[in-house]
């Protein structure tokens, strides 16, 4: 049965926002893709990201809407969460992707971090082609060294 328009499809854990109507019936599985539309490959990427993540002490939280790239903010979790590098290389791995960073200087690719405001370090995961991760990561901070609490 078909879920009403108004309501958010639900694709296991990953719920898809409404209107998202290319994903909605689509059973996920390695056979079965859906490949015009961006957000049913990256919710195909999300579980294996987040359980990526997890290891390594992050939780990872999508941030836009999934139209263009894939924004995702990952946070330490832990007090022994690896380094950005770490994560970015591991989730790198996990999806067979290559690493782009800072494009400051647009005659060469390199890995290095763009940096972003409050100490955000940002790379981009990409294959080629049209869909890419855009992966931003918060500082690490030892609990003693948080301010406001």
């Amino acid at each position: 049965m078909r879920p009403a328009p108004s309501q958010a499809a639900n694709l296991g854990s990953i719920r898809v926002a409404p209107g998202l109507a290319s994903c909605r019936e689509t059973k996920m599985s390695i056979k079965n893709h859906d490949f015009t539309s961006l957000v049913c490959i990256y919710a195909q990427l999300l579980p294996r990201i987040r359980e990526t993540a997890k290891q390594l002490g992050y939780a990872v939280a999508i941030h836009g809407t999934m139209q263009r790239d894939f924004d995702l903010l990952a946070t330490p979790w832990v007090e022994e969460a690896a380094s950005p590098e770490e994560l970015v290389n591991a989730i790198r791995d996990q999806v067979g992707g290559f690493i782009i960073g800072d494009l400051t200087d647009l005659g060469r690719i390199t890995e290095e971090p763009t940096r972003k405001p409050h100490g955000r370090l940002s790379w981009n995961i990409c294959w080629g082609g049209k869909p890419f991760i855009d992966l931003s990561i918060t500082p690490r901070q030892s609990a003693e060294k948080t301010i406001g609490w």
